[in-house]
């Protein structure tokens, strides 16, 4: 078996063994509510006569999305996966398959930003949607339209940090996965603003996630 192939079968054991987790399932349900929230709020508001009103919405669900199912799939991931995997056979799994262990970290950082990004992407799909269909004029129809582009790549940096980055994480301490993590989540964080002089929010993960909502919600009202 070719390391390309083994890889990719490694993906999919992986993306198997995430989506068995309970974190998943809480992400999926989180999701899914927050979605069905802001969908129904953006319905709400467009029946009032406010749709000019809600570009801003998608944004908004975005960042609670990105926040509530990145965090319980983070806190999964940041752990020594790797001994979870030997003691619930997974290992022994992968080693039945022709399976190439040492491949295993970067399946499981690959499929969980992958999968990571599906679930945020998919739950923003509706909130965009409803979004579009309440815009009261072509211009704004098209300039929600393209803010879909920059909700997707705000799915994207989400998987990247509550799948890939955590995922590593827990690869690099075992026994410190979650501490790791906060450290290069929060750090950057609490230090923004103060030694970038108050342009808070430019040099950390949760403020590159704000920045691309903000975009997308300046595209959604037409500014």
């Amino acid at each position: 078996m070719t390391e390309r192939r083994s890889l990719l079968r490694s993906i999919r054991l992986a993306d198997w063994r995430l989506r068995a987790s309970w974190s998943w399932r809480g992400a999926v349900v989180a999701g899914a509510a927050l979605s069905a929230f802001f969908t129904l709020s953006i319905v709400y508001l467009a029946v009032r006569g406010h749709g000019a009103s809600v570009g801003n919405v998608p944004a908004r669900a975005a960042l609670w999305i990105g926040w509530a199912a990145g965090a319980l799939i983070a806190w999964w991931n940041a752990t020594d996966r790797s001994h979870a995997d030997r003691s619930e056979g997974i290992s022994a799994l992968a080693r039945c398959h022709g399976l190439n262990e040492r491949l295993l970290p970067a399946a499981r950082a690959l499929a969980a930003w992958w999968r990571l990004s599906l679930l945020v992407g998919a739950a923003l799909l509706p909130v965009a949607i409803a979004s579009i269909a309440a815009a009261p004029d072509r211009g704004l129809l098209i300039a929600r339209v393209g803010a879909l582009a920059v909700l997707a790549l705000f799915a994207l940096v989400t998987g990247l940090v509550g799948g890939a980055v955590a995922s590593l994480c827990g690869a690099a301490s075992p026994r410190h996965g979650r501490s790791l993590l906060l450290l290069i989540v929060l750090l950057p964080w609490a230090m923004d603003g103060v030694v970038t002089q108050g342009r808070a929010g430019a040099g950390s993960l949760p403020g590159l996630l704000s920045a691309i909502a903000t975009m997308a919600s300046r595209l959604g009202s037409g500014a």
